[in-house]
């Protein structure tokens, strides 16, 4: 159930979205609608309601979703405070390889505020939002730790993954976390 080229949208809410991903979402799929069509082909978003400290089982839900409920390669997953291009998707699968680079992630920046700037405004610090880089504990492959606000992972590689770990098919379960928390 692989290789239908189309991309599945996720995120996780709190019952509401910020400006500026609502507009961006927006002009995502009016671009989309003239151009590939990888997210208006495919079925709604995945949009949960994720309550505080519930994150890591509700991502998990979200892409248990992906994989058992779609058949599409991709997940758009994004987060709901940031916004995007929108040619975004396109950018992110073309640069996206089945083999050197199943997943790919869009470089984020986190803003700081630093005080006034003397003229009515706001001096603001970015910083992108990239940690140590290390080995895959799955893979050996070296790679940069990045906060995921906004990745593509392809459905095999979420796939493979366990089954290169001898683990059975995905299956729900309910008060246990696997993901891991980045720090």
């Amino acid at each position: 159930m692989t290789g239908d080229g189309l991309v599945q949208v996720a995120y996780l809410h709190r019952h509401e979205l910020s400006n500026s991903f609502h507009e961006s979402l927006l002009r995502l799929v009016t671009y989309d609608q003239v151009h590939a069509q990888r997210v208006v082909a495919s079925r709604r978003p995945i949009a949960l309601a994720c309550p505080s400290g519930a994150l890591p089982d509700t991502r998990n839900t979200a892409v248990g979703q992906w994989l058992d409920e779609t058949p599409h390669e991709w997940l758009f997953w994004i987060d709901t405070d940031m916004g995007f291009g929108p040619d975004t998707v396109d950018r992110l699968v073309t640069a996206a390889d089945p083999t050197l680079r199943p997943v790919v992630g869009a470089l984020c920046f986190a803003v700081r505020e630093l005080g006034g700037d003397g003229m009515g405004g706001r001096r603001l610090m970015l910083s992108p939002t990239l940690y140590v880089s290390g080995p895959d504990p799955d893979t050996g492959q070296r790679t940069a730790g990045v906060r995921h606000p906004m990745a593509v992972p392809r459905r095999r590689a979420r796939a493979g993954r366990r089954h290169r770990r001898g683990l059975p098919p995905r299956t729900p379960q309910r008060g246990r976390s696997r993901a891991r928390p980045v720090r």
